[in-house]
């Protein structure tokens, strides 16, 4: 049996199939209620499934916004005098992780250079 509802990428809201209409996790909203009634029978909704366009576009939007901050790093380590950049090695790396954190964006920026 179809479902009649699916899950939303927005975890508080659930799509009704029939009109894509978007339902809020509102209990005084009276197709949430209709919502909970289906759910309380066993009937479970489909699972979001993300348009591959939109993925695509999203995919696209993290790789510039990724490439424009390596850039931006590049541009600082360049300009950077050897004191700046004790400094700023000494403010970022606190321990373990975020020295692990700092050499990936040092090795990104190598790969662009």
């Amino acid at each position: 049996m179809a479902a009649v509802y699916q899950y939303s990428n927005i975890s508080d809201i659930v799509i009704r199939l029939a009109d894509n209409a978007h339902i809020p996790n509102d209990p005084t909203n009276r197709d949430y209620s209709e919502y909970l009634k289906w759910r309380a029978v066993g009937n479970v909704p489909d699972p979001y499934v993300e348009d591959p366009e939109v993925a695509a576009q999203r995919g696209r939007r993290e790789n510039f916004n990724a490439d424009t901050m390596r850039q931006e790093l590049l541009t600082q380590l360049r300009n950077a005098t050897p004191d700046q950049i004790n400094t700023y090695v000494n403010n970022q790396v606190t321990d373990l992780a975020s020295a692990r954190t700092l050499l990936k964006k040092i090795l990104l920026v190598i790969a662009i250079i």
